[in-house]
């Protein structure tokens, strides 16, 4: 049975008019279609590949500020399956970058940790990184939020090293990373989901 999951870029998320989204699926990448739509309107299509087995990206270029708008991926089948992600923004400029997850390293104790890297604008000065569990595709709960160090290691970049206990078999983790200016207003957010 044909699935598909959407893992990059999430609800809410602020994206670059030159994009990649990515996801897992099970089924045939031929059948996989990816739109940035505007209710009904499909605003731009994705070339979509697979970069690793039951994987899948789908590249935009050029698209044009906007905001109020869906990434949709498709797969047909029998039955077919597809995974929206409401309320994205496609900004001139990123506030804030969120780079690939990398693998958990042995943390102290029972804990893990992972080090989460990524750009940022001018006027983002603070980062705050919330560790997400998922089940599928359902949110399970946030275990652990941690702060990200601006201009670390250098100006326009971010790190944090959050820790957490383990993600449990069969479970997702994903990073949420808000910037804040300096009024307290949330500039920007970036979410990345990982196995």
């Amino acid at each position: 049975m044909p699935s598909i999951e959407i893992d990059q870029a999430l609800a809410g998320s602020h994206i670059s008019s030159n994009f990649t989204a990515i996801g897992t699926f099970s089924g045939n990448v031929a059948d996989i279609t990816c739109s940035i739509m505007k209710g009904t309107v499909t605003k731009a299509s994705g070339a979509v590949s697979s970069h690793a087995p039951g994987n899948w990206q789908a590249v935009f270029t050029a698209l044009a500020p906007d905001s109020g708008l869906s990434l949709v991926a498709h797969i047909t089948g029998s039955p077919s399956d597809e995974d929206e992600q409401p309320n994205i923004t496609v900004d001139a400029a990123e506030p804030i970058i969120l780079n690939p997850l990398p693998n958990p390293e042995q943390g102290p104790s029972e804990r893990v940790m992972v080090t989460v890297t990524g750009k940022h604008r001018q006027d983002v000065i603070a980062i705050i990184c919330a560790v997400c569990i998922f089940n599928r595709k359902e949110l399970q709960e946030v275990v652990a939020v941690w702060l990200g160090e601006v201009n670390t290691p250098k100006r326009g970049q971010w790190q944090s090293k959050p820790k957490f206990k383990p993600v449990p078999k069969g479970k997702k983790f994903g990073i949420l990373a808000i910037g804040f200016n300096k009024h307290g207003e949330i500039v920007g957010q970036a979410f990345r989901r990982r196995k």
